[in-house]
């Protein structure tokens, strides 16, 4: 590192107000570009992620710590990240466990309460109430992505799990394009042809100049990423252009153009006409997008949905050994059959999450990475699909928040509140709450290790 690094009058004259940039170990203060507002060491991120429909809950599971981590046939991607995931077990919102239903599943996961077809209201998710206190240093307060728009009569109920109020849902934004040009603050680039990362570039050129070595080849691999994911977005537009003419041309057809089979082989629902072709590669687009605001610190709250409750659900043959489809998968009633093809959808969102850690974990921050300085939480809104109950969830913990969090391990809680974990979330991300729902301890000490 440079013995007289920039300070933050210099370096944003060098790097201009609206560069958009990874953290740098050269640069000792960073900047959040909306509120101008310093940093004096590495920012702690909050990530959930969710996918509906609960789990086989014969092949979900682990045992062990450390080495003696073993997982059980669903979490087995997990290995090659193991050392940074804890897998929590047997946690519940108490007050809940004998909901039955699909109803008010997706909304209660983060709030603890359920919203939807009885009228009840959904309160406040521990992402919001987080950001609440910590997103004023960032230029998105949170980020609420997904793959799928709300597309059912109780709207977001189901189709959204971040919640500011109780009837005030955070809409998720699908689109990648979109995504990408907010997260830049500069939507020009879309009406033109030249690149976003010609943009960037223009406003860094001098700041290559005054860092280290270490942080320019940093910068170079970041805006090598950009331009990646420019192209990636440009491909799925064409893909979808095309798709949307063989809709016109074709509508008794194309209503069956399947998103990785164009010979139609499964039925698509309706939502599918707004999403991209290809099923795999919006998904992990966007949580790629994801990536890049918490790299950048546009957000250090996110939240993310493989999918929402609904009628009918993203078609999942594409994976080798799937035939059905989802929702009837989930109602498997104990079938070898379905409850294999369940477990292998399982296992795919597990193989989603788990990358989403790896690239976190590849980006270097100071003396640890990203994941490492921040919390990423899955789950589902039910723990059986068959039963539709709710009494333990599904639920893994990537990060250890700056290493406040002993990583490597199943943590068995016996039975334990959510809420508890919530509370403790909020202490790791300098939030601290003195309650959630009928918690005012958390679980930091168990966490810790």
């Amino acid at each position: 590192m440079r013995k007289n690094p920039p300070n933050r009058r210099s370096f944003l004259k060098a790097a201009g107000a609206t560069v958009v940039l990874p953290w740098l170990e050269s640069i000792p203060v960073l900047r959040a570009v909306s509120s101008g507002k310093a940093l004096t060491k590495v920012p702690l991120r909050f990530v959930a992620t969710f996918f509906p429909l609960g789990v086989n809950t014969h092949q979900w599971g682990a045992a062990g710590t450390g080495e003696n981590l073993k997982f059980k046939p669903t979490l087995e991607p997990l290995q090659p990240i193991k050392h940074k995931v804890n897998v929590l077990l047997d946690l519940c919102h108490p007050h809940l466990k004998d909901k039955r239903g699909h109803a008010g599943k997706v909304a209660s996961l983060l709030t603890g309460e359920p919203g939807g077809r009885d009228n009840s209201a959904a309160g406040i998710s521990i992402d919001q109430l987080i950001a609440g206190q910590i997103g004023d240093q960032t230029a998105f307060r949170s980020l609420a992505l997904g793959i799928a728009p709300s597309r059912n009569r109780r709207g977001f109920y189901d189709s959204s799990i971040s919640w500011r109020g109780a009837d005030k849902p955070l809409a998720k934004e699908i689109d990648p394009r979109m995504t990408f040009a907010a997260l830049f603050s500069d939507k020009s680039w879309l009406k033109r042809d030249g690149s976003v990362l010609d943009f960037v570039l223009d406003q860094a050129q001098n700041l290559e100049k005054r860092i280290s070595a270490q942080d320019r080849q940093t910068l170079a691999e970041y805006f090598e990423g950009i331009r990646e994911l420019e192209l990636r977005i440009e491909r799925m537009d064409r893909d979808k252009a095309e798709w949307q003419r063989h809709q016109a041309s074709e509508p008794s057809i194309s209503r069956r153009f399947h998103p990785d089979d164009p010979s139609g082989a499964g039925e698509m629902p309706d939502f599918a006409l707004y999403q991209p072709q290809s099923f795999r590669e919006h998904t992990q687009l966007m949580l790629d997008l994801m990536v890049l605001a918490l790299r950048t610190d546009r957000t250090r709250v996110a939240s993310f949905m493989f999918d929402s409750y609904g009628p009918k659900y993203s078609d999942f043959s594409f994976i080798p050994g799937v035939a059905g489809q989802w929702h009837a998968l989930s109602h498997h009633k104990e079938t070898p059959s379905s409850l294999h093809q369940y477990h292998l959808i399982n296992r795919w969102h597990v193989s989603q999450y788990t990358d989403l850690l790896q690239k976190m974990d590849e980006i270097k921050e100071g003396e640890r990475t990203l994941l490492d300085n921040s919390l990423v939480l899955i789950g589902s809104g039910m723990w059986d699909g068959n039963r539709h109950t709710c009494t333990q969830y599904p639920l893994l913990l990537g990060g250890s928040a700056g290493g406040q969090i002993k990583t490597g391990r199943a943590i068995d809680f016996q039975g334990g509140s959510m809420s508890r974990l919530f509370l403790s979330f909020a202490e790791n991300m300098g939030a601290p709450l003195k309650e959630f729902k009928e918690a005012t301890e958390s679980f930091g000490s168990t966490l810790a290790g």
